[in-house]
């Protein structure tokens, strides 16, 4: 199994936080890292969302097909999103969603108690057969794709 934890890419400042759309830059990014995950993607995958239309329209550059997750709201726990994702019944899962959370599932994943950093458009990948035995396939953040 692999799974693909996204950060959402750049979206506009002030306004409503749910609608917030992407920047033109944001737009950019989104499309470069689609490009570059669809290239390095094998076989079938889900697309999961956070309900928050910077991370839908992000997830809708990798799929149109797109799943909303509650469990990728930015105040959910990384451990209800761990639990949600592992009864899905996919070979690789992107997951598209927001800082703190994509940072405290990876560091989750990786055993530590903290929350990592990453820049909007960066993502973890990890592999393993079952959540509780991944690990860290690699980390790119939006600059080096």
């Amino acid at each position: 199994m692999d799974l693909i934890i996204l950060r959402h890419c750049e979206a506009e400042d002030g306004g409503e936080d749910f609608s917030r759309k992407l920047t033109q830059k944001g737009k950019k990014d989104a499309k470069r890292v689609a490009k570059f995950l669809l290239k390095n993607l094998k076989g079938d995958f889900k697309v999961y969302s956070s309900p928050l239309m910077r991370a839908k329209e992000t997830a809708s550059y990798l799929l149109k097909d797109i799943e909303i997750l509650d469990e990728l709201n930015p105040d959910r726990a990384p451990n209800s999103f761990l639990k949600e994702i592992s009864r899905k019944d996919f070979d690789t899962i992107v997951a598209v969603g927001h800082q703190p959370l994509i940072g405290a599932i990876a560091a989750n994943l990786l055993g530590l108690n903290c929350s990592l950093n990453v820049k909007k458009g960066g993502f973890f990948w990890f592999r393993g057969k079952t959540i509780k035995e991944m690990e860290l396939y690699c980390f790119l953040p939006p600059s080096l794709i």
